[in-house]
């Protein structure tokens, strides 16, 4: 991840800058797959080992993988889980009646696990191992979802 912006330079000394704040920050994700925080509420549940585990929190999604996290470590493979389904509101609105929507992938690898002893949240990184269809409908919700940032003026 890459931020940069443009300022001016209002003095200088031997070992000092002084600039005038930034206008925007412009920023570049070099990724391979674009990436996106998904809206509050959004979880995922899955099959491994033939153990189903259900209600992991989303924090962001992209078509290639996604980070979702637990309040408890889950003993999950690195060899893969299976049966992904991904909820997520059916659009973006304050309307709570507006629906879920379920993205299915059929395969993912654990790629990384971290902990937030801070927050006491356990983080898991996810790579898919998607058919194209799946992939498809996932860049479409990434799109949508980045426009929704956007139109919003949040940071995507």
């Amino acid at each position: 991840l890459t931020n940069h912006f443009d300022v001016r330079i209002l003095a200088e000394s031997a070992n000092t800058l002084q600039s005038s704040p930034p206008g925007e920050i412009f920023r570049l994700q070099r990724r391979s797959s674009y990436r996106v925080e998904v809206p509050h509420g959004c979880h995922v549940s899955f099959r491994s080992n033939n153990k189903l585990h259900i209600g992991m929190t989303v924090k962001n999604v992209s078509a290639l993988g996604m980070l979702f996290s637990s309040q408890k470590p889950v003993e999950l493979p690195q060899t893969g889980i299976q049966d992904i389904a991904l909820s997520i509101p059916a659009r973006e609105s304050g309307d709570i009646l507006a629906g879920w929507q379920q993205k299915k992938v059929s395969q993912g690898e654990i790629v990384r696990t971290f902990h937030d002893r801070q927050l006491g949240i356990v983080y898991y990184g996810v790579a898919f191992r998607s058919k194209r269809k799946e992939e498809d409908e996932l860049t479409r919700y990434i799109r949508q979802r980045e426009r929704e940032l956007l139109f919003k003026g949040l940071p995507t």
